[in-house]
């Protein structure tokens, strides 16, 4: 399930500087959303409150997510990957973002370490810091029914049975997220006992930049590498 933050754009095609930024813009929404953003803005579903205990608990966790949009300034395909590692109280990300556009392949990584948030595109040699936390940010929201009034979002599940995912035994849901022109509707699998996520695949349409075309993304996301001590983040400016 992808949130997204609405951006002004003149009409066109955006200039380089531009597509840089959307692509930075982009990296830090799926930031939000891989780290469960959407998962919070839910009227406490158990599922959803069961991803956000699981990757608030763990140690270290990976996520793959696999995207492909069709329509708008970005359509094309998208692979990310978001490496998660708690250090004390700090959760810190690394996020990997390679995408094949019309325009070419880019690369982009981004790195919070809890104070800063780091960018860094394909051409750069070192990250560039915008002094503020997203991830932070959304950790410290301590009430997600306020921030789904915020929004004006929606989440609603039904339960669907339980299942085989990737070898795991799941109970398995059925969402639907709803947040202004933004819809979508996915499927995820919860691995009983354990209560970590497996998978969740969606599909969400809707206009995710303001003044664009509507776009239909679909994704498939794997959580995988649990307590695993050998995933690192990269040093950024300023540790």
């Amino acid at each position: 399930m992808d949130t997204d933050t609405a951006i002004s754009v003149t009409p066109g095609r955006p200039s380089a500087s531009r597509r840089r930024q959307l692509r930075l813009a982009g990296a830090a929404a799926l930031a939000l959303a891989a780290l469960g953003t959407p998962h919070a803005l839910a009227d406490t579903p158990l599922p959803l409150v069961a991803v956000q205990q699981a990757t608030n608990a763990a140690h270290s966790y990976r996520e793959t997510v696999n995207i492909t949009t069709v329509g708008g300034l970005t359509a094309g395909k998208t692979m990310m990957t978001l490496i998660a590692v708690r250090r004390g109280h700090t959760v810190q990300v690394h996020m990997t973002l390679v995408s094949h556009t019309a325009h070419g392949t880019s690369t982009t990584e981004l790195v919070d370490n809890g104070k800063n948030t780091c960018a860094k595109v394909a051409g750069q040699s070192q990250f560039r810091c915008f002094g503020k936390s997203i991830v932070s940010s959304v950790l410290s929201s301590t009430s997600p029914d306020q921030l789904a009034k915020s929004l004006g979002a929606s989440v609603r599940l039904t339960a669907a049975g339980t299942g085989q995912k990737l070898g795991k035994r799941c109970n398995v849901y059925n969402i639907t997220f709803t947040m202004s022109t933004l819809h979508s509707r996915g499927t995820i699998w919860i691995e009983a006992g354990a209560n970590r996520p497996v998978e969740e695949d969606g599909t969400v349409s809707g206009s995710f930049i303001k003044g664009s075309a509507p776009s239909t993304i679909t994704s498939q996301s794997t959580w995988s590498n649990w307590d695993d001590s050998s995933l690192t983040i990269p040093t950024v400016p300023g540790e």
